[in-house]
């Protein structure tokens, strides 16, 4: 199944769109699953700041996890995911 299919799946269980993607994508990023569930909860529906939806938050946090910075100083990697 792919990862759009995955995300489909969990949504349909009730997850919302940010979770469904995260867990979606996680595992080749060596994320657990329920972390990955706990650690986008806060961003289903868009985090009601606006009209941005959950799903473009949940692609923005795996874009993080696969591109983001750990070193401060990685100004190549915070170019890559903003």
């Amino acid at each position: 199944m792919n990862n759009s299919k995955k995300a489909k799946e969990i949504f349909k269980q009730g997850f919302s769109c940010a979770p469904a993607v995260v867990a979606a994508y996680c595992e080749p990023f060596g994320l657990e699953k329920e972390k990955a569930l706990k650690l986008s909860t806060g961003f289903g529906g868009g985090m009601h700041l606006g009209p941005t939806c959950g799903v473009v938050t949940g692609v923005i946090m795996v874009i993080g996890v696969k591109y983001g910075k750990t070193v401060a100083s990685d100004n190549k990697a915070k170019e890559k995911t903003q």
